[in-house]
């Protein structure tokens, strides 16, 4: 979660550190990158057992931003977790609905919690007998279900899995309340890496746990299109690259995040969580992004963020040449909570009319407007405007390049516009009715098709009399 600017809850070990990755930009790996590129956005599912308490325990509230966070928080024992897992039973779970929803909305790749921190396997895993499968009464693997309805939909299925910290594992890290020695939740490496019997321990459950439970993953569940790890920077390199090793050894096309270690493994960076970033970090990088504060289902949790925030958020990532990836927590029953699934179909509506300034866009070469953003798709630049009422014209700074057709991707409406200078454009809005009552506020996207390849300058700035800073939300 963020309060003003600093993330109040985070088990990153430097969540401000944010660097490109370095796996070499070739062929191969540009080929490999291709449909995330295309894809921009992605659905992330937190959901577990901490969904049953949903924020709670014992009658009491926990103070923690993120539910799924609760067993470290409350200091739950193993066992009493272990008991409550065992009432977990989603059975309204529908894996279909679930991907179809996620396609309505926009979304390109779904992200599944197969294993979070509390160290439940949300899968029939053979590794472990600690799983929804074998410890609960539900008798349904929901991967496995959400395997196949992702197969059906042609949506790209991703995999996170907590390979660092498992709070019910005696050797990892994190849980000092049943194992006093172990290795704590807010450790640095420097505090362990010399301690043999912490080491070893830990390596155990490394290699006798996370690595086992990964490579099942990647070779029971078809074809995955990334390992979303976590909290690798509570490893060492070599550990990281062990992980990075597994995967690639089974499923070479398989893309991995920097969390495998901390960049610059793997083969795109993280920003912290819910930290939108004011930077362009390179070729390939994903924020991630939660609809309220939580990621796991709470239910007291009701700082909902506004589809306009949403959108926002989009097309700011995008402007940078980033991808985005946005949190939705079942409920214990294995339903989405209905504001999380409104919003989210509010964006899709938006998606449907202007999602060619997002799917396969990235950053534009043109300087950063005072009232929005830009993408760049082709020879066709996106204006992103964001608040309409107050304008009737409105200057794209910094364009270099002859323009062939200006229109709104909502309606086709062509508009008309000048050439103030070399490198500056004018653009007259619409008068479509729904343009001038546009009472939510939604972005308008206005298409700039150029005859030949987008050049621009970045730092001219025509308006520099306006604010050219955005509040996003």
């Amino acid at each position: 979660m963020v309060r003003n600017g600093k993330t109040t809850e985070n088990l990153l070990d430097d969540p401000y550190s944010i660097q490109s990755v370095e796996t070499p930009i070739d062929n191969k790996q540009a080929r490999r990158m291709e449909w995330w590129q295309e894809a921009r956005l992605g659905l992330f599912i937190h959901w577990g057992p901490y969904a049953l308490p949903a924020g709670e325990w014992k009658g009491k509230e926990i103070q923690a931003s993120y539910s799924e966070h609760i067993m470290l928080r409350a200091k739950i024992p193993v066992a009493e977790y272990e008991e409550m897992a065992a009432e977990f039973s989603p059975s309204a779970f529908d894996a279909m609905k679930w991907v179809r929803t996620a396609k309505r909305a926009g979304l390109k790749y779904i992200i599944f919690t197969a294993k979070h921190h509390d160290g439940f396997a949300m899968y029939d895993s053979s590794v472990s007998e600690y799983s929804i499968v074998k410890h609960t009464s539900l008798d349904r693997d929901p991967l496995r279900e959400l395997m196949e309805a992702c197969r059906a939909e042609e949506m790209v299925l991703g995999i996170y899995y907590s390979h660092a910290m498992d709070w019910h594992d005696p050797d990892s890290q994190g849980n000092t309340w049943d194992y006093p020695l172990n290795i704590g939740a807010y450790d640095d490496v420097q505090t362990w890496i010399n301690d043999t019997d912490k080491r070893t321990r830990f390596e155990r459950y490394l290699y006798s746990k996370s690595i086992p439970q990964v490579r099942e993953l990647l070779t029971d569940y078809g074809k995955v299109g990334l390992m979303w790890f976590d909290c690798g920077g509570k490893l060492t390199r070599e550990q990281g690259e062990a992980f990075l090793a597994a995967v690639h050894a089974l499923q070479p096309d398989c893309l991995v995040n920097s969390r495998v270690w901390k960049a610059p493994l793997g083969d795109y960076s993280n920003t912290s969580d819910n930290q939108l970033t004011t930077r362009n970090l390179g070729n390939y990088w994903e924020d991630i992004i939660t609809l309220n504060d939580s990621w796991g289902y709470k239910r007291s949790d009701n700082h909902w963020k506004s589809p306009v925030t949403i959108i926002r958020q989009i097309i700011d990532v995008v402007s940078k040449n980033g991808n985005l990836v946005i949190n939705i927590g079942p409920t214990a029953t294995g339903e989405w909570d209905p504001v999380s699934e409104s919003i989210l179909l509010e964006v899709g509506d938006w998606l449907n009319t202007n999602g060619d300034s997002i799917y396969g866009a990235g950053e534009s070469p043109t300087a950063k407007p005072s009232w929005g953003r830009c993408t760049l798709k082709g020879n066709t630049l996106y204006l992103h405007v964001f608040d309409i009422k107050k304008r009737n014209k409105l200057i794209v700074p910094g364009l270099k390049t002859a323009v062939q057709k200006v229109f709104a991707l909502d309606g086709g409406e062509e508009l008309i516009f000048t050439k103030l200078s070399e490198q500056d454009l004018e653009v007259e809005l619409p008068s479509l009715p729904n343009f001038a009552e546009n009472s939510n506020n939604m972005p308008l996207v206005i298409a700039i098709v150029c005859a030949e390849p987008v050049e621009g300058n970045s730092v001219k700035l025509l308006d520099s009399g306006e604010n050219a800073i955005l509040e996003l939300g």
